[in-house]
């Protein structure tokens, strides 16, 4: 930290080698008055951080603490968190004020970076036309898409407060190929699985879902963080499906007839 020491009798002002190896200034660039912090104040915050200083002072505080810009040597800015503690004799006078400024600048780039990218991926993932999941190692729901609800009829928020529900919708003629599933998983956890398996919604009616699941690691330290789904809704697709096999039945029986029409009448010739 930058660390300063202000008499608040003379105004006097020093400060320990952390202006140099945080803000890039030498002994010699430094006013030894309360003008070597007043004027690398960001003009935006100046009057603000000033008093707020002296409301603290002058109130009777112990303690004073501000975020603001602070000037480097270079004439960029830097992101401060002041921290300040207000030395008073038995009277309450205030005689000094001794603070520590912490250069907050990268953090604050790293999470308006992590924010960042937290909301692209929520843009994303949530409007998503799929059912995606991602549960933790102990498979608990960490990230559930809001098609859910599309598909399911059930709100994200049930599916967070009951990681049960899931298997419970599952229809009963299939819940013992998903019971497998999950037992797959959790003794192979870096493997890729595949599924299909129907749903019976909150209204009452059986959905197809296509299931594919895969594990999630750290792209650092390729720590386990759970796994992910992807889960898609081919109900009109298994329809489609099922419509086709009738007809392409309903084909063969009449081809058959066909040929049965075909053989008697011969029959019936000879």
């Amino acid at each position: 930290d930058a660390v300063r020491d202000w008499d608040l009798l003379t105004n006097g002002m020093w400060w320990n080698e952390g202006l140099s190896s945080l803000f890039g200034y030498q002994a010699q660039d430094s006013e030894a008055d309360v003008e070597s912090w007043y004027s690398r104040l960001h003009p935006d915050d100046k009057d603000r951080v000033i008093t707020s200083c002296y409301a603290a002072i002058n109130g009777g505080a112990m303690t004073w603490s501000e975020d603001y810009r602070f000037r480097r040597a270079n004439g960029t800015y830097a992101e401060v968190l002041d921290r300040s503690y207000i030395v008073r004799n038995v009277q309450g006078q205030a005689l000094r004020l001794i603070g520590a400024m912490t250069d907050l600048t990268a953090l604050r780039k790293a999470h308006a970076a992590l924010q960042d990218s937290e909301e692209k991926f929520r843009t994303v993932s949530d409007w998503t036309y799929d059912w995606e999941t991602w549960d933790d190692p102990q498979s608990r729901p960490l990230y559930i898409s809001p098609s859910v609800e599309r598909i399911s009829g059930y709100r994200v928020e049930e599916f967070l407060a009951d990681p049960t529900l899931l298997r419970r919708i599952v229809c009963q003629e299939d819940r013992a190929q998903w019971d497998q599933h999950v037992i797959d998983m959790t003794n192979n956890p870096e493997g890729v699985s595949k599924l299909e398996f129907r749903i019976l919604t909150r209204d009452g009616e059986i959905r197809w879902i296509d299931h594919i699941c895969r594990a999630v690691y750290s792209s650092f330290d390729h720590k386990y963080l759970g796994r992910r789904a992807s889960n898609r809704d081919i109900t009109e697709r298994k329809q489609a499906e099922a419509k086709l096999r009738q007809t392409e039945d309903q084909l063969r029986q009449s081809q058959k007839m066909e040929a049965i029409g075909q053989l008697a009448g011969g029959v019936a010739h000879d």
